[in-house]
């Protein structure tokens, strides 16, 4: 207890920020999202709504079409069912729920922008910790470094994120107060498949950010990379789309079709998120082991642990190698001048990054490099 009351009073500034910003963020959504649906539904059912459709069907409803400026009415809907796109479903797909007269905006809970706001904020406390030397006054005290780092985590990640799942609650429970059962289409909206994938990726960003800056000292780098590496995975998964077509079409002769209907087997949507989520929590607990083994000396350098030099720079070699040449594939573009161009755009693409990271990583003493950082 006496550990949370230290590390309390070091984030307390900005996690209060962060979950007040949350229990706003939902209130207003909340309140905002009810008003808009009562508004739409006292409009749709009154006098003044039937009097206008009567007149401008066309106003309100797209598939109505005019031929010489008069209305086909053929083809115009019965009111009622104008009625019940509006508003028989709470959470509705569609954004204009009576045409060009779009009654109110499709509600959608804040918790991306919020989980977004709480990876931004574990960001920022985490590399404060490094610049200002803090962990050094931690690992001076009495406490394990592991219980440290997990109470870090408790406390910078965990209680916003617990405010952010009883924001969730009270904002689907007071939508079902507020409105119709039969409007209440949650069930719809709040998938298993839609929480999966909100969980895995938000897990899989607190283990990235946790994990990067462990390792790399250095606030901008560590952010260009956390971003540079997010960005990188699309690259890197239509990479190994294409090995896996490759390797079913030429060498295990199967057809394309066949190849992709396999591939959409073995890697459903459920699979793939169920992973990102795994790597993500590994990346968590690897940062802990590594946050048990810092060594102060090298506290602020570009890369924080001195084995690590070297895989991390392999590592980078082989992943941007990779997921950049598998997805330029210039080789199979048109003119010969053209893949030219192509080629030497990937290999000089492939050359920078890792001449850079190799720079950052080992700081070089020789030539002008050396002149220069000296």
């Amino acid at each position: 207890m006496k550990l949370f009351k230290l590390l309390w009073q070091r984030y307390k500034v900005l996690v209060l920020t962060v979950m007040i910003v949350i229990v706003g963020s939902f209130a207003v959504t909340t309140a905002n999202d009810i008003h808009q649906w009562n508004q739409a539904n006292v409009y749709l059912h009154s006098e003044k709504f039937a009097q206008q459709y009567t007149a401008h069907p066309d106003d309100f409803d797209s598939s109505v079409l005019n031929d010489d400026s008069k209305v086909v009415q053929k083809r115009v809907k019965p009111i009622s069912e104008i009625q019940k796109r509006g508003t028989a479903k709470f959470w509705n797909n569609q954004f204009s729920y009576a045409g060009p007269h779009n009654l109110r905006n499709m509600p959608l809970e804040p918790s991306l922008f919020v989980l977004a706001m709480i990876l931004v904020a574990t960001f920022v406390l985490l590399v404060m910790d490094t610049a200002k030397n803090f962990n050094s006054l931690l690992f001076a005290s009495r406490y394990k470094r592991i219980s440290i780092f997990w109470t870090k985590l408790a406390i910078i990640v965990g209680l916003p994120t617990l405010l952010t799942v009883i924001g969730e609650v009270l904002y689907f429970g007071a939508i079902y107060l507020a409105i119709p059962n039969s409007a209440y289409n949650v069930g719809g909206y709040l998938t298993p498949i839609n929480v999966l994938a909100v969980s895995a990726f938000f897990i899989f960003g607190i283990g990235l950010i946790v994990l990067t800056t462990q390792i790399i000292g250095q606030t901008l780098w560590a952010l260009i990379l956390i971003g540079g590496f997010g960005l990188s995975t699309i690259f890197f998964a239509h990479a190994v789309s294409n090995v896996y077509l490759d390797v079913a079409t030429n060498v295990l002769h199967m057809s394309t079709t066949a190849a992709l209907s396999m591939m959409d087997n073995l890697l459903t949507a459920q699979r793939i998120l169920i992973i990102v989520f795994v790597v993500g929590v590994i990346g968590i607990v690897f940062a802990s082991i590594l946050y048990s083994r810092f060594s102060f000396e090298r506290n602020g350098d570009f890369v924080m642990f001195e084995k690590l030099k070297w895989p991390l720079w392999i590592t980078t070699l082989v992943y941007t190698t990779f997921s950049i040449s598998e997805e330029v594939q210039p080789w199979n573009n048109g003119y010969m001048r053209a893949q030219m161009v192509y080629v030497i755009l990937t290999i000089g693409v492939i050359v920078f990054i890792n001449a850079v990271m190799f720079i950052l990583i080992f700081k070089p003493r020789v030539g002008w490099w050396h002149r220069k950082v000296a």
